[in-house]
């Protein structure tokens, strides 16, 4: 993962890393969402780049290094499968990096209602501070691709807690793809992630 340099870095450089990051990634343009049509919002880097501060750009490109670690991909994948079977609520948690390494540490939900919500605790709301994202998944069926990205609720619950979140939506089954929303209704489409198959 290697933090020590990104955190070194200026903001122009580390725009650089995160534009070059991006420019490699699977996007997925979303469609509307249950709760608000998001059809023509802007989700590229190159849009929000002016109004992404230094420590914008440090989450976002965490969150790229994050994407590329195998472990955390098939932690995101079973979450992501645990979601599908369950329809009384969305499942989330926080992602954290500690040392070299990242975690999704799933929390359950401060109560169920239905398979379009994840209501955080607030177990979950004070750990956040104390990692870098929020994250859930839309996660209902394994072809989704019309629900990948941010709902208005969501974009409300970042702004209200100022906090950095992704949504993880399923492609397909082998394919999640990834979305980072913020304070400000920024929304970047960040990458695709693809099931790695486990060692025998």
């Amino acid at each position: 993962a290697g933090g020590g340099p990104d955190l070194e870095a200026d903001r122009a450089t580390l725009l650089a890393r995160c534009l070059a990051r991006d420019a490699s990634a699977e996007h997925h343009r979303i469609s509307p969402t249950h709760d608000g049509a998001l059809r023509d919002w802007p989700q590229r880097l190159r849009h929000w780049q002016d109004r992404l501060c230094w420590a914008d750009l440090v989450t976002i490109l965490w969150l790229y290094r994050a994407l590329d670690d195998v472990a955390l991909q098939r932690q995101l994948f079973a979450q992501a499968d645990r979601d599908l079977v369950d329809k009384t609520t969305e499942h989330g948690g926080v992602l954290r990096r500690e040392a070299d390494r990242f975690a999704a540490v799933r929390h359950e939900p401060l109560f169920r209602d239905h398979d379009l919500k994840f209501v955080p605790s607030p177990k979950m709301i004070e750990r956040l501070y104390t990692g870098f994202a929020h994250y859930h998944f839309h996660a209902q069926r394994h072809r989704n691709r019309s629900f990948a990205g941010p709902g208005d609720g969501d974009l409300r619950m970042a702004e209200r807690l100022g906090a950095t979140c992704i949504v993880v939506t399923f492609i397909d089954r082998d394919r999640l793809s990834v979305d980072y929303y913020a304070p400000g209704r920024i929304v970047v489409d960040l990458d695709t992630i693809r099931r790695t198959p486990l060692a025998h």
